[in-house]
């Protein structure tokens, strides 16, 4: 990895004294692989020393450290600074806020949302051109990114979506007790509208859906991509305008696929706890969009047979964790809405589906070298499939549009 920026060791170099070290050396390495992000930079950072001067061993604090790239034309390409400041704002507004509301009415670690690394620093600096996030690096808590190439089971599916669930739980909950609170969320600017502005997103995201639609063999499902190619923008206006997903409004995380969530197995290798990050994109709007984005991009047509159940799941999550909170599920989140929600709002995840499936059927060595983007670059095709995930792609596409119409989703 290329030397980390000089203010990154000042914050580091403070942080260790903030954490009791008397002396210390930092130790950096690369936090990702090739393909996991693109947006972002990853640095693992180790802080080895002494808390005590006359201590006879060392003391260690592992924190992952994400970063705004050093190209600037790949942040202007994604407006990564707008991206950024929205993560600073999670996790240093709205996550602490989320978690005084479940303290403050006795919710246990296990019962809440409490599933996401611990923040030591969160800031978005432009004056400076400081952007850096510093958490735990829970790979060393023994977390793992999931196999994006591996097909997910149901009880790994169900460990996420409970999760989702009290995630989105805490919002309707304070949307009912707290609404000056909620209030608070609701003056958050819809970034996915403001990124469909930006012309190389829609120009990305167009070019999903043309190599989509070139990879369909089914007349009626490459028409289905053609009509949402055409109306892409309107329809994420539509999807995400203000109040349209009424009371059951929620903090999305906005990003919800695989890559962004990891996992701790049990003694039978089995995965038994998780861990959210990435809140880049997090903004108002119905809980569905988070739904369908992650059923339609990190599930397959084999786990989706258990769509009812999917959803069940899920919805007993928030109903459960509305009850501890004190509110009532039956009033706030009654599954009837749910599902009418479903059917208006579950189209985001045929949109999307595209653009992340290509990812997570490619080798991460055929992703796009991000760093490759340049100041005239104004597309960017995510990966280059080989013959092999081709037919998964195209395979993937069709179940997920078929699914889609099956659950009411989208109309032929």
């Amino acid at each position: 990895m290329t030397s980390p920026p000089a203010y990154l060791t000042e914050y580091l170099n403070k942080l260790a004294k903030d954490e009791g070290f008397v002396e210390h050396t930092l130790h950096y390495e690369s936090g990702s692989n090739h393909g996991d992000g693109f947006v972002a930079v990853m640095v693992a950072v180790t802080i080895k020393g002494k808390k005590t001067v006359d201590a006879d061993g060392e003391d260690e604090l592992s924190l992952m450290c994400k970063l705004l790239p050093e190209n600037r034309a790949r942040r202007e390409f994604f407006n990564s600074y707008m991206l950024f400041e929205r993560e600073v704002c999670v996790y240093s507004r709205f996550l602490p806020m989320f978690e005084k509301f479940q303290n403050d009415r006795n919710i246990s670690r296990s019962d809440g949302f409490f599933q996401y690394p611990k923040c030591y620093l969160a800031v978005a600096n432009a004056a400076d051109d400081h952007y850096v996030i510093v958490m735990e690096n829970v790979k060393v808590s023994n977390y793992e990114l999931w196999d994006k190439m591996k097909p997910v089971d149901f009880d790994t599916s169900s460990i996420f979506l409970q999760t989702l669930g009290r995630y989105h739980a805490i919002s309707i909950a304070l949307r009912d007790q707290k609404p000056e609170l909620f209030k608070e969320l609701l003056d958050l600017e819809d970034i996915l509208t403001a990124m469909v502005e930006l012309p190389n997103i829609t120009n990305m995201m167009h070019g999903a859906m043309d190599k989509a639609i070139e990879h369909l063999t089914c007349e009626d499902e490459k028409n289905i991509l053609r009509k949402l190619r055409d109306d892409y923008k309107q329809s994420i206006q539509n999807l995400f305008a203000p109040g349209a997903a009424g009371h059951l409004g929620v903090l999305l995380h906005g990003d919800c696929w695989n890559n962004n969530f990891c996992f701790k197995t049990d003694a039978n290798n089995k995965p038994s706890e998780i861990c959210l990050f990435d809140w880049q994109v997090s903004c108002v709007g119905s809980p569905v969009l988070d739904l369908s984005y992650y059923l339609l991009t990190s599930t397959t047509k084999e786990l989706r047979v258990r769509y009812t159940d999917l959803i069940e799941v899920y919805h007993n999550s928030i109903s459960e964790l509305l009850t501890k909170l004190g509110s009532d599920p039956i009033k706030l989140c009654p599954i009837d809405e749910l599902n009418r929600q479903l059917k208006q709002f579950g189209v985001y995840g045929v949109i999307m589906a595209p653009i992340l499936l290509q990812v997570i059927v490619s080798d991460s060595k055929n992703i796009v070298d991000m760093d490759s983007v340049t100041a005239d670059t104004d597309n960017i095709d995510m990966a280059t499939m080989d013959d092999k995930s081709k037919i998964v792609y195209r395979d993937r596409i069709s179940d997920a549009l078929q699914d889609a119409i099956k659950f009411g989703w989208i109309n032929l």
